[in-house]
């Protein structure tokens, strides 16, 4: 079990789970703020902060990933992150086979910060 899946599965037990969880429009406008959230601290500056704040923002997206495609019915389990970089991007393949493509929604969609 890598780290990242021990913050990751640590992170998923003291979250509350969301009453609209279950709700795939809500999950998916989660999904994308906090991917655009990742893509903002990914970009900022190069101390040590921002390695403990991109940090932070990969394990809220992946949450709120998980949760979407649980939404959807997609088997995921946190194990499976002991790769996160190809766990997102086999999840995210999995949302596009159903017609969710989350990068045309990112840039068609408004930021809602």
């Amino acid at each position: 079990m890598s780290m990242y899946t021990q913050l990751l599965e640590a992170a998923l037990e003291v979250r509350a789970t969301s009453a609209d969880a279950d709700d795939i429009g809500s999950a998916f406008a989660e999904v994308l703020r906090r991917r655009r959230q990742l893509a903002v601290a990914a970009s900022a500056g190069t101390d040590g902060d921002r390695t403990s704040t991109v940090l932070a923002h990969q394990v809220s997206y992946d949450i709120s990933l998980m949760e979407l495609v649980h939404s959807l019915g997609i088997d995921c389990d946190p194990n499976e992150f002991d790769q996160p970089e190809r766990q997102r991007l086999k999840l995210e393949h999995a949302l596009r086979t159903r017609g969710i493509d989350l990068v045309q929604a990112e840039e068609t969609t408004p930021s809602t910060r």
